[in-house]
């Protein structure tokens, strides 16, 4: 009778993704999670939700941002990082420390 009962709502959702456990809610601090809405035709598309709104344990305003959309946000911001003069030292020797590592 229990397993006639049984609803979606019972079942684990994975949903995986390469940014999943890295990106956080920039108003509470939270992390975000993935969902997936439909729309009535059927439709799939996925969003990042801040786990502190979406479980009621902050009072968080963030609206669901198409996963898409935080991508494009995460790649706008990659470019503005310049590279320090230090790491140009170390990429100038890598060369070096590769031959000397194949040798040993």
């Amino acid at each position: 009778m229990l397993d006639a009962h049984k609803s979606a709502a019972d079942a684990t959702q994975v949903h995986d993704h390469y940014l999943k456990d890295t990106v956080y809610c920039g108003q509470c601090g939270e992390r975000l999670i993935i969902t997936n809405a439909k729309n009535r035709h059927g439709n799939v598309y996925p969003y990042f939700v801040c786990s502190g709104r979406h479980s009621g344990k902050t009072e968080c305003t963030r609206q669901a941002m198409l996963i898409e959309d935080v991508e494009r946000l995460i790649e706008k911001y990659y470019e503005m990082i310049e590279v320090s003069p230090g790491q140009h030292r170390i990429e100038a020797h890598h060369d070096e420390y590769a031959s000397a590592r194949a040798n040993l």
